[in-house]
């Protein structure tokens, strides 16, 4: 019996080390875990917003070359020439109707 009794603690030492290993590894799984989760929402966003802005600036776009293009008519009603390159705050764009004479 004196042996066993000597043995008892050195092999709970034992298993309570492995237990706090096994502790360890599990919190270290889940909070990568929930840092990729994280970090994959945050790259969606940002996906997301930059097409966003990419539409905006498309859009704004077009209605400039729109209101550039009645501005035109209105200053001369035979306009026909079409717009050159013409740059607009968000860019430069070229008229669809860039030359000829359409009656």
């Amino acid at each position: 019996m004196t042996i066993i009794k000597k043995l008892t603690p050195t092999l709970n030492r034992r298993l309570r080390r492995g237990a706090a290993m096994m502790t360890a590894l599990f919190v270290m799984a889940v909070s990568s875990v929930l840092v990729i989760s994280i970090m994959d929402t945050e790259t969606l966003q940002y996906s997301a917003l930059r097409n966003t802005l990419d539409w905006d600036r498309a859009r704004y776009l077009a209605e400039a070359g729109l209101q550039h293009a009645l501005a035109e008519l209105e200053a001369d009603i035979t306009w026909r020439t079409g717009i050159g390159n013409t740059t607009f705050p968000a860019g430069s764009a070229t008229s669809p109707a860039s030359s000829g004479s359409r009656k």
